[in-house]
């Protein structure tokens, strides 16, 4: 949803590519490229063979949205899968983390989700030189998600004074989420708590507005979870843990307009600092 945003905001026609589709495609030298998830790493010759082009080739920028440099795109899922600690030196050398090293190396510019994604990334991969072209860009929403959050919180509706959580669409989207933590640290303070599950991304933004407290203790790194920002886009209180990682950004903290101000503006960002780091890049 945070690309959509961002295409929503395009100053300019975009083309949007599959990673499985790069294979059979032949660019321009001058396409400038946005790398998101890039799923298909391993698993097709031919797509890891022109991503490595692109990146060697190109100019190019990355989101990044997890930890895509990790087995199971995250130190928590690789000691779930794997029942062992992730250590960065036993990776040295593997296609995904040589190629995580070689686009900090390369990119013209890099987007995090939070502060807190970006200092792990340097841990892990080395603090490079080139920080000046490294930006936190957090969430991005629509506008119509926008509109609807400001007129959810604007609403006379009177709230229930239960907490709410989100369920996951299966056991392991649950257990991310941290929905039986949720559920436990509700019981431990005596509160009740609706466990919701919606159809469409609308209905549980309306439902946040029904409640007073959204809880989400998520179990694995969540670089900047939705969730977060539009419960309190919709006028709830917000409990977290130190899992949410953009929880101590400065713009978290701030008032609900604030918070609006600041996220409206991050589609806005990304093209701008965009347009930026590439001319820096073009006449270095």
């Amino acid at each position: 949803m945070t690309l959509n945003a961002i295409l929503d905001a395009a100053p300019h026609p975009v083309e949007v590519i599959a990673t499985r589709e790069l294979g059979t495609k032949i660019f321009d030298v001058n396409t400038i490229f946005i790398l998101g998830n890039i799923a298909d790493i391993n698993m097709d010759h031919l797509v890891q063979k022109k991503i490595i082009d692109i990146v060697n080739n190109h100019c190019f920028f990355k989101i990044e949205f997890d930890y895509g440099f990790i087995p199971y795109r995250g130190m928590i899922p690789y000691r779930t899968y794997t029942g062992k600690e992730y250590k960065a030196e036993e990776h040295y050398g593997t296609m995904l983390w040589q190629f995580g090293k070689l686009i900090r190396d390369k990119a013209a510019g890099i987007f995090y989700m939070s502060t807190e994604q970006l200092n792990i990334y340097d841990h892990h991969l080395g603090i490079s030189s080139r920080k000046n072209k490294f930006h936190v860009l957090s969430s991005c929403f629509s506008e119509e998600s926008l509109t609807l959050m400001r007129q959810i919180r604007d609403s006379d509706q009177e709230r229930n004074d239960c907490w709410m959580t989100v369920d996951g669409q299966d056991e392991w989207q649950s257990f991310c989420k941290g929905l039986k933590e949720a559920v436990l640290f509700a019981d431990n303070k005596k509160a009740d708590i609706a466990v919701i599950s919606t159809k469409t991304h609308e209905d549980m933004l309306v439902a946040m507005g029904e409640y007073d407290t959204f809880v989400l203790l998520p179990n694995i790194h969540d670089t900047c979870p939705r969730t977060a920002i539009e419960a309190k886009l919709c006028g709830a209180e917000f409990i977290g843990n130190e899992n949410v990682q953009h929880s101590n950004e400065y713009w978290f903290k701030q008032d609900v307009e604030s918070i609006d101000n600041y996220i409206s503006g991050r589609p806005k960002f990304f093209w701008e600092t965009i347009h930026n780091d590439h001319y820096l890049s073009a006449v270095s």
